[in-house]
């Protein structure tokens, strides 16, 4: 660990900003000036990045730590994003090299933090930071708050926040740096006079409350053929992940209370039978968004019920692909999967959809073939149905509060796809918002519009949303999320939505659905996934626990 005193004396001053060389403090000027003018493209000895103010200048006081050359042997709460990284990249075991780790503490450097002031202004009053990172072209990079409290301490326990890339021309890998900007967040937390919320609310810095400690930790790995795109990496870190199960039917079996893969050339699927369809969320499966299903709830296994009363003779999910393909796409490889099954008019299916899983269901019943030669639908319940994400607003999004929120949930609920979510945070959110799955849920966006206005084609089709709201007790589980309403920075979360909300879908949008179909909507205390956890989910109006599930097959059955 390197002590340096922040001070003038001690600032590199370049192209008019101020900053801080992060590394050995024994470094060759000329070569870093060399680098620093963009002449030197490779490694410098002993440097390893720079980091400074968002706005160039740099005016904090105190003392910076940070690390010399990296550490070869990570632990603690960076495990788990090893062990992710591994399986994203195989190529980082077979080249034999070491990630690398580096860490900046900010326990004793004095940023001018703001004592009071509005909702909407805290935000741009904290002081941005920007850290640029030295690396080769077949180097990612990933950079992450650690929160602890206290202090920090070597192998401490934490909550981790990743903090996202600026885009790089063409996504591309022929660069020798990157950069990220991130806030100086209060070591204290910020209290509100009322407990509604709106942008005028006062907000005040609580320094008699418990201390927070806020590290920066980076990982440096290894990733080979820095020419390809940024989307064939990801292509390839799926296929790592998923192998060829990115699109699948399962059929739930009864008897094993599990969900079963059917034979992609030849599924077991009879037309005949009354079914239930069920279309899961955003980096997610069956298995995940379904999951809760296949517990025991109030003295019963709900899908197990449903088939052995015959309210269902069959239960299909599909799995499919939620960022790098759209509701069109998805759609295609449903079709592609049934192969030639096809449900008769007089044997429609009902379908549970969760968050994005809802505009799938939307495209399915506005299309002409699927609803009336494939798979007409009767009755669709829409949990937290993605009509919209705030985070994805083009004029100021928040794609790593999103991306950071569901990798929360996949930890929670030991899903996969917090794995592939970090594939996904080596990347900028600007490549994420292209992606078109991201675009699909884009507020504003042309598709999206047509999803969300366009009414289905079977006048009988009937719709009925489940809308959460979150309360504080709910987030008890999650670590990182705990720890942000534990300091206030849900108030912040309120700005991206401004208005009530499940922390990914705000709830005004989850009850978007054409008006001549809709029945009347079920009003939830949730947080978003947490739809069918009858311990974690309460009735809107009350602290009573809300049994989803049971809305919705009464609604069926009406």
């Amino acid at each position: 660990m390197r002590p340096l005193t922040l001070s003038t004396e001690n600032q590199v001053n370049f192209n008019e900003k101020s900053f801080y060389l992060l590394g050995d403090d024994n470094l060759n000027a000329s070569i870093v000036n060399q680098k620093l003018s963009h002449e030197h493209f490779d490694d410098v000895e002993g440097l390893w990045g720079t980091l400074g103010a968002g706005d160039g200048n740099t005016d904090w006081t105190g003392k910076l730590k940070f690390s010399r050359k990296g550490n070869k042997n990570s632990e603690g709460a960076l495990s788990d994003e090893i062990r992710h990284l591994k399986k994203l990249h195989p190529e980082i075991k077979t080249s034999g090299k070491r990630i690398i780790e580096y860490f900046i503490n900010f326990d004793d450097v004095n940023f001018v933090i703001p004592e009071t002031a509005t909702l909407k202004d805290w935000e741009q009053l904290l002081p941005s930071i920007r850290l640029t990172l030295f690396l080769q072209k077949t180097e990612g990079a990933l950079v992450y708050y650690e929160w602890y409290e206290g202090t920090y301490r070597a192998g401490k326990s934490c909550d981790l926040e990743h903090l996202l890339v600026e885009s790089t021309e063409n996504f591309g890998f022929d660069r020798d740096r990157l950069n990220f900007y991130l806030k100086a967040l209060p070591q204290h937390a910020i209290l509100s006079n009322s407990d509604s919320v709106n942008e005028n609310t006062e907000l005040q810095l609580d320094r008699s409350s418990k201390r927070y400690s806020l590290v920066i930790k980076v990982l440096k790995f290894f990733r080979d053929r820095p020419e390809e795109s940024a989307e064939a990496k990801i292509e390839k870190m799926l296929t790592e992940v998923m192998g060829d199960k990115k699109y699948s039917l399962l059929k739930y079996n009864s008897i094993e209370n599990d969900f079963i893969a059917l034979d992609k050339n030849s599924p077991d699927i009879n037309t005949s039978y009354k079914t239930l369809l069920l279309l899961h969320g955003t980096f997610s499966s069956t298995s995940g968004s379904f999951g809760d299903l296949l517990e025991m709830k109030i003295g019963k296994y709900p899908l197990k019920a449903l088939i052995e009363d015959g309210t269902y003779e069959q239960i299909i999910g599909f799995d499919h692909l939620t960022i790098l393909d759209d509701a069109k796409g998805n759609a295609n490889e449903l079709k592609k999967l049934l192969a030639n099954h096809k449900f008769p008019q007089d044997n429609p299916v009902d379908v549970i959809t969760t968050s994005r899983g809802g505009l799938l269901a939307k495209y399915l019943y506005q299309n002409e073939e699927f609803q009336n030669e494939i798979l007409p639908i009767r009755r669709l319940a829409c949990c937290a149905c993605a009509n919209g994400v705030n985070y994805f607003d083009v004029a100021a999004p928040k794609v790593v509060k999103f991306l950071n929120i569901l990798k929360q949930i996949s930890h929670y609920k030991s899903l996969p796809f917090a794995t592939i979510i970090t594939g996904f945070l080596e990347f900028s959110s600007n490549f994420f918002l292209q992606l078109k799955g991201s675009q699909m849920m884009t507020p504003g966006n042309e598709f999206l519009n047509q999803l969300i206005t366009a009414k289905p084609i079977h006048s009988e089709t009937k719709i009925k949303a489940i809308a959460g709201d979150w309360d504080k007790q709910i987030l008890a589980d999650y670590g990182l999320l705990r720890r942000w309403s534990a300091v206030g920075l849900d108030k912040l979360i309120w700005l991206v939505f401004k208005g009530d909300n499940d922390w990914v879908v705000k709830t005004e949008n989850q009850l978007i659905m054409p008006e001549d179909f809709a029945v009347e909507a079920y009003h939830i205390k949730s947080f978003h996934c947490n739809y069918f956890d009858y311990q974690k989910t309460f009735n809107g109006g009350s602290h009573q626990f809300a049994d989803t599930f049971n809305e919705i097959i009464k609604f069926f059955n009406d």
